[in-house]
C-alpha cells in the first residue's frame, strides 16, 4: 500500500475520531485539532500522490523532515514520562486528599472527574482519617463550582462519607491553581492528589515546582476510547507548562 493512501487513510480516522469526541460535548473545543490532524494528513497524501515532494529543494526535504522526527521524538519522550505516572499509589498514610476539578455539566461531573471522585471515596473509605479536598473554581461553561458538584455526588454516591470530611476550593481555574491553592490549605503536611493516570505526570510536576516534597499520587482510571484524545491533549499541555515555567 502506497504512502499517500496510508495518509488519507489516517485522515479519515482523525477526522471520525474528532467527531466522536465532539459528540460527547466535554465543554472543549480541543476537538478540532483532529479536524486539522485529518486535513493536514490529507494534504500530505496529496503532495505526495502528485509528485510535489519529490519537486522540493534538498535543504527544505531535510528541512522539514527534521522538524518532523523532531517533532516524534518529543511526542514520544513526553508519553513515556507520562505513561511512567500511569499507576501511580501513594507511598504512605497522607492527612489531605486533593481531588484536582474537571468539566461538570447540569447533569452532574464529567466522566473524567467521576473516575477522580470513584477513585478518591475508595480510598477515603479505607483511610477514615484522611480529609478531601475538592478543588475546582467555576468555568464560563458550567453551572456551579466544580468543588460543590463534586461535593454533592460524593455525598450522594458514598453516604459513608461525612460532609465533615470535606473540605471546597473552589477559586481555581487550572491545575496549577488547583494544586497551589490546595496545599496553601494543607500547609506542609502528607498529602495525596488524586487525578486520572494521564494527568498525574503534569500534577506531580506542579506540586514539585511548588516546592512541595510530601506529596504523592493516586492514579484514576481514564476511558480507554478517549485517552488519544486525552494524551494528546496533556502533551501539548505539559509543553506549554514547561514553556511558561510552571513545570
Amino acid at each position: 500500500m502506497t504512502a499517500h493512501i496510508l495518509l488519507k487513510g489516517f485522515s479519515i480516522i482523525a477526522i471520525l475520531y474528532g467527531i466522536s469526541i465532539m459528540a460527547i460535548r466535554s465543554g472543549s473545543r480541543f476537538y478540532l485539532v483532529w479536524y486539522l490532524i485529518g486535513a493536514f494528513l490529507l494534504i500530505l497524501s496529496e503532495v505526495i500522490r502528485t509528485g510535489i515532494w519529490k519537486k522540493l529543494p534538498g535543504p527544505v526535504i531535510v528541512g522539514i523532515s527534521a522538524i518532523a522526527i523532531g517533532t516524534v521524538l518529543l511526542f514520544l519522550f513526553i508519553t513515556c514520562r507520562i505513561l511512567g505516572e500511569f499507576h501511580h499509589k501513594p507511598d504512605g498514610l497522607s492527612d489531605y486528599l486533593i481531588v484536582l476539578g474537571a468539566q461538570v455539566k447540569t447533569s452532574g461531573p464529567s466522566q473524567v472527574l467521576k473516575y477522580r471522585l470513584d477513585t478518591a471515596a475508595e480510598y477515603a473509605k479505607d483511610h477514615p482519617e484522611v480529609k478531601i479536598i475538592l478543588s475546582g473554581g467555576q468555568g464560563y461553561n458550567e453551572p456551579d463550582t466544580e468543588s460543590e458538584i463534586m461535593k454533592e455526588y460524593l455525598l450522594d454516591h458514598y453516604p459513608g462519607i461525612s460532609p465533615d470530611r470535606i473540605i471546597l476550593e473552589d477559586q481555581s481555574l487550572t491545575t496549577d491553581q488547583n494544586i497551589r491553592n490546595s496545599l496553601q490549605i494543607t500547609g506542609d503536611v502528607p498529602v495525596t492528589i488524586v487525578t486520572n493516570n494521564f494527568h498525574m505526570y503534569r500534577a506531580m510536576k506542579i506540586a514539585e515546582k511548588n516546592g512541595y516534597s510530601h506529596g504523592s499520587g493516586l492514579a484514576a482510571p481514564s476511558n480507554p476510547f478517549y485517552l488519544p484524545n486525552n494524551m494528546l491533549r496533556e502533551i501539548l499541555a505539559v509543553i506549554k507548562y514547561k514553556i511558561a515555567g510552571k513545570i
